[in-house]
Protein backbone atom coordinates (compact mmCIF):
# COMPACT_ATOMS: atom_id res chain seq x y z
CA UNK A 1 0.00 0.00 0.00
CA UNK A 2 0.91 3.43 -0.67
CA UNK A 3 1.95 5.07 3.20
CA UNK A 4 1.38 9.04 1.79
CA UNK A 5 -1.00 9.70 -0.48
CA UNK A 6 1.21 12.72 -2.19
CA UNK A 7 2.94 10.12 -3.48
CA UNK A 8 -0.13 8.86 -5.42
CA UNK A 9 0.16 12.26 -7.04
CA UNK A 10 3.65 12.14 -8.00
CA UNK A 11 3.48 8.62 -9.48
CA UNK A 12 0.43 9.61 -11.48
CA UNK A 13 2.72 12.78 -12.77
CA UNK A 14 5.10 11.24 -15.36
CA UNK A 15 2.87 8.41 -16.31
CA UNK A 16 0.56 11.45 -17.70
CA UNK A 17 3.67 12.70 -19.14
CA UNK A 18 4.58 9.59 -20.70
CA UNK A 19 1.56 8.95 -22.45
CA UNK A 20 0.26 12.82 -23.02
CA UNK A 21 3.32 14.77 -24.69
CA UNK A 22 3.59 14.75 -28.42
CA UNK A 23 7.24 14.86 -29.68
CA UNK A 24 7.89 17.14 -32.88
CA UNK A 25 10.84 16.75 -35.72
CA UNK A 26 12.15 18.70 -38.33
CA UNK A 27 15.33 18.18 -40.94
CA UNK A 28 18.35 19.48 -40.88
CA UNK A 29 18.74 18.77 -44.63
CA UNK A 30 17.05 20.57 -47.41
CA UNK A 31 16.67 17.63 -50.14
CA UNK A 32 13.44 16.90 -50.41
CA UNK A 33 13.99 13.21 -51.76
CA UNK A 34 16.45 12.74 -49.09
CA UNK A 35 14.09 14.04 -46.53
CA UNK A 36 10.93 11.73 -47.81
CA UNK A 37 13.50 8.65 -46.88
CA UNK A 38 14.56 9.80 -43.70
CA UNK A 39 11.01 10.11 -42.80
CA UNK A 40 9.92 6.90 -43.49
CA UNK A 41 13.39 5.37 -41.54
CA UNK A 42 12.12 7.93 -38.19
CA UNK A 43 9.12 6.00 -38.43
CA UNK A 44 9.54 2.46 -38.41
CA UNK A 45 12.58 2.83 -35.99
CA UNK A 46 11.07 5.74 -33.28
CA UNK A 47 10.30 3.45 -30.55
CA UNK A 48 14.09 2.35 -30.33
CA UNK A 49 15.49 5.99 -31.14
CA UNK A 50 13.13 6.69 -28.01
CA UNK A 51 14.03 3.68 -25.86
CA UNK A 52 16.19 5.41 -23.33
CA UNK A 53 14.22 7.66 -22.74
CA UNK A 54 11.65 5.26 -21.89
CA UNK A 55 13.76 3.66 -19.79
CA UNK A 56 14.54 6.50 -17.79
CA UNK A 57 10.63 6.94 -17.10
CA UNK A 58 10.13 3.60 -16.21
CA UNK A 59 13.45 3.91 -13.76
CA UNK A 60 11.91 6.90 -12.44
CA UNK A 61 8.18 4.89 -11.50
CA UNK A 62 10.17 2.71 -9.47
CA UNK A 63 12.11 5.16 -7.67
CA UNK A 64 9.08 6.16 -6.85
CA UNK A 65 7.44 3.31 -5.44
CA UNK A 66 10.31 2.66 -3.47
CA UNK A 67 10.29 5.58 -2.31
CA UNK A 68 6.35 5.23 -1.48
CA UNK A 69 7.86 1.93 0.62
CA UNK A 70 5.21 0.11 -1.14
CA UNK A 71 4.59 -2.98 0.55
CA UNK A 72 2.71 -6.24 -0.29
CA UNK A 73 0.08 -7.71 2.23
CA UNK A 74 -0.21 -11.17 2.66
CA UNK A 75 -1.34 -13.63 5.60
CA UNK A 76 1.19 -15.87 7.14
CA UNK A 77 -0.39 -19.23 8.66
CA UNK A 78 1.59 -21.17 11.51
CA UNK A 79 0.91 -23.82 13.70
CA UNK A 80 1.33 -23.25 17.43
CA UNK A 81 0.17 -25.57 20.45
CA UNK A 82 -3.18 -25.17 21.48
CA UNK A 83 -3.54 -23.50 24.94
CA UNK A 84 -6.74 -25.19 26.89
CA UNK A 85 -9.41 -24.12 29.69
CA UNK A 86 -9.97 -27.94 30.93
CA UNK A 87 -12.48 -28.11 34.00
CA UNK A 88 -12.33 -30.92 35.96
CA UNK A 89 -16.03 -31.40 37.33
CA UNK A 90 -16.44 -34.15 40.32
CA UNK A 91 -19.11 -36.17 41.65
CA UNK A 92 -19.57 -35.58 45.08
CA UNK A 93 -23.13 -36.90 45.42
CA UNK A 94 -24.08 -39.32 48.64
CA UNK A 95 -23.49 -42.47 46.61
CA UNK A 96 -19.99 -41.14 46.04
CA UNK A 97 -19.31 -40.24 49.67
CA UNK A 98 -18.20 -42.87 52.85
CA UNK A 99 -19.11 -40.86 55.97
CA UNK A 100 -17.23 -43.32 58.08
CA UNK A 101 -14.01 -42.31 56.21
CA UNK A 102 -12.13 -38.69 57.05
CA UNK A 103 -13.35 -36.30 54.99
CA UNK A 104 -15.94 -39.16 53.62
CA UNK A 105 -13.08 -40.48 50.90
CA UNK A 106 -13.30 -44.04 50.35
CA UNK A 107 -12.95 -46.10 47.28
CA UNK A 108 -15.01 -44.19 45.05
CA UNK A 109 -13.41 -40.73 45.91
CA UNK A 110 -10.07 -42.18 46.08
CA UNK A 111 -10.32 -43.34 42.81
CA UNK A 112 -11.65 -40.20 41.28
CA UNK A 113 -8.99 -38.03 42.63
CA UNK A 114 -6.10 -40.17 41.76
CA UNK A 115 -7.81 -39.78 38.08
CA UNK A 116 -7.59 -36.14 38.73
CA UNK A 117 -3.83 -35.92 40.26
CA UNK A 118 -3.01 -38.91 36.85
CA UNK A 119 -4.62 -35.75 34.70
CA UNK A 120 -2.69 -32.95 36.45
CA UNK A 121 0.44 -35.03 36.59
CA UNK A 122 0.46 -35.00 32.47
CA UNK A 123 -0.50 -31.58 32.23
CA UNK A 124 1.93 -30.06 34.03
CA UNK A 125 4.70 -32.66 32.80
CA UNK A 126 4.23 -30.83 29.22
CA UNK A 127 7.34 -28.68 28.21
CA UNK A 128 6.43 -26.48 25.30
CA UNK A 129 8.64 -24.74 23.31
CA UNK A 130 6.59 -21.39 23.59
CA UNK A 131 6.79 -21.74 27.27
CA UNK A 132 2.89 -21.39 27.43
CA UNK A 133 0.43 -23.91 29.62
CA UNK A 134 -2.87 -24.99 30.26
CA UNK A 135 -4.77 -23.86 32.70
CA UNK A 136 -7.19 -25.88 34.71
CA UNK A 137 -10.23 -25.74 37.03
CA UNK A 138 -11.97 -28.11 39.36
CA UNK A 139 -15.43 -28.28 40.29
CA UNK A 140 -17.38 -30.33 42.98
CA UNK A 141 -21.10 -30.88 42.68
CA UNK A 142 -24.11 -32.71 44.19
CA UNK A 143 -27.56 -30.87 44.09
CA UNK A 144 -25.43 -28.04 43.81
CA UNK A 145 -22.42 -27.18 42.76
CA UNK A 146 -19.21 -25.07 43.76
CA UNK A 147 -15.92 -24.09 42.25
CA UNK A 148 -13.20 -25.70 44.18
CA UNK A 149 -10.35 -23.77 42.17
CA UNK A 150 -11.03 -21.38 39.47
CA UNK A 151 -9.10 -21.52 36.58
CA UNK A 152 -5.13 -21.62 37.19
CA UNK A 153 -2.15 -22.55 35.39
CA UNK A 154 -0.36 -23.16 38.97
CA UNK A 155 -1.74 -26.77 39.16
CA UNK A 156 -0.06 -27.74 41.88
CA UNK A 157 -2.92 -25.44 44.03
CA UNK A 158 -5.72 -27.83 42.29
CA UNK A 159 -4.50 -30.99 43.94
CA UNK A 160 -3.76 -29.59 47.38
CA UNK A 161 -7.61 -28.24 47.33
CA UNK A 162 -8.79 -30.95 46.09
CA UNK A 163 -7.58 -33.11 48.80
CA UNK A 164 -8.61 -30.87 51.92
CA UNK A 165 -12.51 -31.19 50.50
CA UNK A 166 -14.62 -32.51 53.12
CA UNK A 167 -17.17 -34.13 51.43
CA UNK A 168 -19.76 -34.93 53.95
CA UNK A 169 -20.49 -30.97 54.06
CA UNK A 170 -23.41 -29.66 51.80
CA UNK A 171 -23.88 -28.93 49.08
CA UNK A 172 -22.12 -32.53 48.78
CA UNK A 173 -23.30 -35.63 49.57
CA UNK A 174 -26.93 -35.53 48.49
CA UNK A 175 -28.46 -35.76 44.68
CA UNK A 176 -26.60 -35.64 40.95
CA UNK A 177 -27.55 -32.41 39.69
CA UNK A 178 -25.24 -32.56 36.38
CA UNK A 179 -27.08 -29.43 35.04
CA UNK A 180 -25.58 -27.14 38.03
CA UNK A 181 -22.38 -28.62 37.27
CA UNK A 182 -22.17 -27.91 33.29
CA UNK A 183 -23.94 -24.43 34.01
CA UNK A 184 -21.22 -23.67 37.22
CA UNK A 185 -18.06 -24.67 34.37
CA UNK A 186 -19.30 -22.36 31.58
CA UNK A 187 -19.83 -18.76 34.36
CA UNK A 188 -15.82 -20.20 35.07
CA UNK A 189 -15.10 -19.57 31.11
CA UNK A 190 -16.60 -16.57 30.84
CA UNK A 191 -15.80 -15.05 34.18
CA UNK A 192 -12.21 -16.35 32.57
CA UNK A 193 -12.25 -15.10 29.02
CA UNK A 194 -13.65 -11.18 30.09
CA UNK A 195 -10.96 -10.93 32.77
CA UNK A 196 -8.50 -11.39 29.82
CA UNK A 197 -10.23 -8.73 27.50
CA UNK A 198 -12.44 -10.74 25.83
CA UNK A 199 -16.33 -10.70 25.57
CA UNK A 200 -18.09 -10.02 28.51
CA UNK A 201 -21.81 -11.21 29.14
CA UNK A 202 -24.05 -8.97 31.19
CA UNK A 203 -25.74 -9.97 34.30
CA UNK A 204 -29.32 -9.16 32.29
CA UNK A 205 -27.64 -11.42 28.98
CA UNK A 206 -27.00 -14.45 31.84
CA UNK A 207 -30.44 -14.26 32.94
CA UNK A 208 -31.83 -14.46 29.76
CA UNK A 209 -29.52 -17.50 28.53
CA UNK A 210 -30.39 -19.36 31.79
CA UNK A 211 -34.16 -18.76 30.44
CA UNK A 212 -33.42 -20.12 27.28
CA UNK A 213 -31.62 -23.19 28.86
CA UNK A 214 -34.85 -24.12 30.96
CA UNK A 215 -37.96 -26.38 30.20
CA UNK A 216 -38.47 -29.68 29.22
CA UNK A 217 -37.89 -29.53 25.36
CA UNK A 218 -34.52 -29.68 24.02
CA UNK A 219 -34.80 -27.16 21.09
CA UNK A 220 -32.06 -24.81 22.22
CA UNK A 221 -32.26 -21.59 19.37
CA UNK A 222 -31.00 -17.95 19.59
CA UNK A 223 -32.33 -14.68 17.86
CA UNK A 224 -29.85 -14.55 15.49
CA UNK A 225 -30.27 -10.82 15.89
CA UNK A 226 -29.69 -10.21 19.23
CA UNK A 227 -26.67 -9.32 20.91
CA UNK A 228 -26.67 -12.11 22.96
CA UNK A 229 -26.36 -14.75 20.10
CA UNK A 230 -23.59 -12.19 18.73
CA UNK A 231 -21.36 -12.77 22.14
CA UNK A 232 -21.87 -16.52 21.54
CA UNK A 233 -20.42 -16.06 18.26
CA UNK A 234 -17.46 -14.43 19.19
CA UNK A 235 -16.96 -15.83 22.71
CA UNK A 236 -16.69 -19.47 20.29
CA UNK A 237 -13.38 -17.69 18.70
CA UNK A 238 -12.17 -16.46 21.89
CA UNK A 239 -12.78 -20.00 24.41
CA UNK A 240 -11.15 -22.30 21.69
CA UNK A 241 -9.78 -25.13 23.22
CA UNK A 242 -12.10 -25.15 26.57
CA UNK A 243 -12.85 -29.03 27.41
CA UNK A 244 -15.07 -30.16 30.45
CA UNK A 245 -14.45 -33.36 31.73
CA UNK A 246 -17.45 -34.61 33.96
CA UNK A 247 -17.26 -37.67 36.21
CA UNK A 248 -20.55 -38.69 37.83
CA UNK A 249 -21.36 -42.54 39.66
CA UNK A 250 -24.72 -42.06 39.43
CA UNK A 251 -28.22 -41.93 36.58
CA UNK A 252 -29.13 -38.81 35.75
CA UNK A 253 -31.71 -36.74 34.14
CA UNK A 254 -31.22 -35.03 30.74
CA UNK A 255 -34.61 -32.47 30.83
CA UNK A 256 -34.79 -29.55 32.43
CA UNK A 257 -37.55 -28.06 34.19
CA UNK A 258 -39.42 -24.45 33.99
CA UNK A 259 -37.33 -24.12 36.24
CA UNK A 260 -34.42 -25.79 36.03
CA UNK A 261 -31.58 -26.23 32.97
CA UNK A 262 -31.71 -28.74 30.49
CA UNK A 263 -28.61 -31.33 30.23
CA UNK A 264 -29.26 -31.45 26.74
CA UNK A 265 -29.50 -27.69 26.28
CA UNK A 266 -26.35 -27.19 28.03
CA UNK A 267 -24.93 -29.38 25.76
CA UNK A 268 -26.24 -27.79 22.79
CA UNK A 269 -24.94 -24.72 24.10
CA UNK A 270 -21.12 -25.69 24.58
CA UNK A 271 -21.45 -27.34 20.90
CA UNK A 272 -21.98 -23.25 20.09
CA UNK A 273 -19.31 -21.97 22.19
CA UNK A 274 -16.30 -25.18 20.51
CA UNK A 275 -16.55 -26.20 24.55
CA UNK A 276 -16.03 -30.16 24.08
CA UNK A 277 -17.73 -32.05 27.01
CA UNK A 278 -16.21 -35.78 28.22
CA UNK A 279 -18.79 -37.40 30.29
CA UNK A 280 -17.65 -40.58 32.25
CA UNK A 281 -19.35 -42.79 33.74
CA UNK A 282 -19.89 -46.31 35.56
CA UNK A 283 -23.64 -46.12 35.05
CA UNK A 284 -24.92 -46.86 31.27
CA UNK A 285 -24.75 -43.83 29.34
CA UNK A 286 -28.37 -42.98 27.51
CA UNK A 287 -28.25 -42.45 23.85
CA UNK A 288 -29.77 -39.35 23.90
CA UNK A 289 -27.05 -38.21 26.12
CA UNK A 290 -24.80 -39.99 24.49
CA UNK A 291 -25.37 -38.16 20.84
CA UNK A 292 -25.50 -35.06 22.67
CA UNK A 293 -21.94 -35.21 24.34
CA UNK A 294 -20.79 -36.40 20.76
CA UNK A 295 -22.15 -33.23 19.09
CA UNK A 296 -19.84 -30.79 21.22
CA UNK A 297 -16.68 -33.04 19.77
CA UNK A 298 -16.02 -34.49 23.50
CA UNK A 299 -16.66 -38.51 24.24
CA UNK A 300 -18.76 -40.49 26.05
CA UNK A 301 -17.31 -43.04 28.07
CA UNK A 302 -18.60 -45.92 30.08
CA UNK A 303 -16.32 -47.91 32.90
CA UNK A 304 -16.90 -51.12 33.92
CA UNK A 305 -15.77 -50.45 37.58
CA UNK A 306 -14.49 -47.44 39.01
CA UNK A 307 -11.01 -47.99 40.48
CA UNK A 308 -7.70 -46.22 41.02
CA UNK A 309 -6.22 -47.43 38.00
CA UNK A 310 -8.80 -47.27 35.27
CA UNK A 311 -9.63 -43.28 36.16
CA UNK A 312 -5.92 -42.52 36.20
CA UNK A 313 -5.77 -44.09 32.57
CA UNK A 314 -8.97 -43.07 31.10
CA UNK A 315 -7.77 -38.77 32.65
CA UNK A 316 -4.21 -39.56 31.32
CA UNK A 317 -4.92 -39.95 28.23
CA UNK A 318 -7.50 -37.07 27.83
CA UNK A 319 -4.48 -34.81 29.02
CA UNK A 320 -2.36 -36.78 26.54
CA UNK A 321 -4.65 -36.45 23.60
CA UNK A 322 -5.37 -32.41 24.42
CA UNK A 323 -1.28 -31.98 24.56
CA UNK A 324 -0.90 -32.85 20.88
CA UNK A 325 -3.79 -30.23 19.42
CA UNK A 326 -2.32 -27.52 17.52
CA UNK A 327 -4.26 -23.96 16.74
CA UNK A 328 -3.19 -22.66 13.60
CA UNK A 329 -2.99 -19.43 13.08
CA UNK A 330 -2.99 -16.61 10.42
CA UNK A 331 -1.20 -12.85 10.56
CA UNK A 332 -1.42 -10.58 8.63
CA UNK A 333 2.34 -9.56 7.33
CA UNK A 334 3.42 -6.46 5.03
CA UNK A 335 6.39 -7.34 2.90
CA UNK A 336 8.04 -3.84 1.54
CA UNK A 337 8.79 -3.91 -1.80
CA UNK A 338 10.88 -0.71 -1.57
CA UNK A 339 14.31 -2.81 -1.87
CA UNK A 340 13.07 -4.43 -4.96
CA UNK A 341 11.91 -1.24 -6.93
CA UNK A 342 14.85 0.59 -6.06
CA UNK A 343 16.79 -2.02 -7.72
CA UNK A 344 14.90 -2.25 -10.56
CA UNK A 345 14.75 1.54 -10.79
CA UNK A 346 18.52 1.83 -11.02
CA UNK A 347 19.37 -0.97 -12.90
CA UNK A 348 16.32 0.66 -15.76
CA UNK A 349 18.73 3.71 -15.20
CA UNK A 350 22.01 2.62 -15.31
CA UNK A 351 21.14 0.19 -19.31
CA UNK A 352 19.56 4.10 -20.43
CA UNK A 353 22.49 5.99 -19.73
CA UNK A 354 24.58 3.07 -21.41
CA UNK A 355 22.36 3.52 -24.27
CA UNK A 356 22.68 7.29 -24.44
CA UNK A 357 26.30 7.04 -24.12
CA UNK A 358 26.38 4.54 -27.40
CA UNK A 359 23.72 6.77 -29.65
CA UNK A 360 25.12 7.51 -33.16
CA UNK A 361 24.38 11.09 -34.36
CA UNK A 362 21.23 11.52 -36.42
CA UNK A 363 19.45 14.02 -38.91
CA UNK A 364 16.62 14.94 -36.86
CA UNK A 365 16.47 17.25 -34.17
CA UNK A 366 13.71 17.00 -31.52
CA UNK A 367 12.12 20.26 -30.64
Amino acid sequence: MLENPWTLCLLILPIAYLFLRKNRYYYKVPYLAWNLSAKREVGRGSFWVNLSEYLIWAACLFLIGAAADVSLEYEERFEKNLVHNYILINDGSGSMVESAKENGVGVSLTALLAGNRAFLAQIEALKRPDGEKDFVGAIAFSNNSFVVSYLTNELSSITEKLEIINWRKWPLGNGTEINEAIWTGLLMIFMKNADYGGTKLSKEELLSLTTHLMGADEDFQLDIETNLAKKILALRKEVVGTQLILFTDGIVGISGTPRSMSVIKLLKLCQKLGARVHFLSVETIPARLNSAIQETGGKALFLNKLNEKELEKVYAEIAAAGAAEKLVEARPQNKSLSFIFAGLGMALLTLALMLRNNKVGRSLTRV
